[in-house]
């Protein structure tokens, strides 16, 4: 089997208030297109519950050229591209069929979860993995470049751990964290016509219902640095990095 390949439509509730997608919603957009793939591979949901395992996303770099707008119409093509004893990497094309262009190129790495314990599971625990891995890549980029703290918050914004946050591996989504994240960049900003256009994500610790957060910011040029931590204990949950541009 190839690349896989699914449809997605920018519909009302993708889009912010300037009709741009919104990153979350991209991220959710990424993660459904993995997910059917892995079923697919015989590697996902319904192949390791059984096991008491889940699959979590660790990293993500996305390079962003075009911001998809709202009723765009997206062919958002992804492969897995190889793995380690404890991580599994995964590439993802996405072409904005409406204007023809490429509009996002990511690379994302996954590590196995036990749904019991919360730890770690070595990638060999799926059987069919050997038969899933291809070795291009969506760029040349390692996976694991630096991703910087928020050292000295410059803004901030506070938020709590929602039973909707919580997804089907009992864990907060993936993409609730960019939602904190975003919830720190200030509307100033994004009003000056600010978009991204590099984002890269590292998951560090877990968080659950009914945990207070705090999403912090600062700015070296043009470029975000967040931090997502638990605002009770300080513990650092999450480090996003967005590069900005001017649409």
């Amino acid at each position: 089997m190839g690349k896989y390949s699914q449809l997605a439509k920018v519909s009302t509730r993708d889009a912010n208030w300037r009709a741009h997608l919104k990153l979350p919603s991209l991220l959710a957009f990424l993660q459904e297109a993995a997910t059917e793939n892995a079923d697919l591979l015989g590697v996902g949901r319904k192949d390791i519950l059984p096991l008491g395992l889940g699959w979590a996303l660790t990293r993500m770099h996305l390079k962003i050229f075009r911001v998809p707008a709202w009723q765009d119409t997206l062919e958002i093509r992804t492969w897995p591209s190889g793995r380690t004893k404890i991580a599994a990497e995964r590439e993802f094309e996405v072409a904005d069929l409406t204007s023809g262009e490429t509009a996002v190129l990511g690379r994302t790495q996954w590590v196995l979860i036990n749904l019991h314990t919360r730890r770690l599971e070595r990638i060999s625990a799926v059987k069919n993995w050997d038969a899933a891995s291809f070795s291009e890549k969506a760029f040349d980029e390692p996976i694991f470049t630096k991703i910087s703290p928020c050292e000295k918050a410059q803004y901030s914004a506070r938020c709590t751990v929602r039973k909707d946050d919580i997804d089907i591996n009992l864990h907060v989504n993936n993409a609730v964290y960019l939602t904190w994240a975003m919830e720190a960049v200030p509307n100033e900003y994004l009003s000056e016509g600010h978009v991204p256009a590099e984002l890269k994500m590292h998951f560090i610790k877990e968080v659950s219902q009914g945990n207070p957060i705090l999403s912090e910011c600062s700015f070296d040029g043009a470029e975000s640095r967040h931090s997502i931590r638990r605002a009770d204990t300080g513990e650092e949950c999450a480090r996003v990095n967005i590069c900005w541009t001017c649409d």
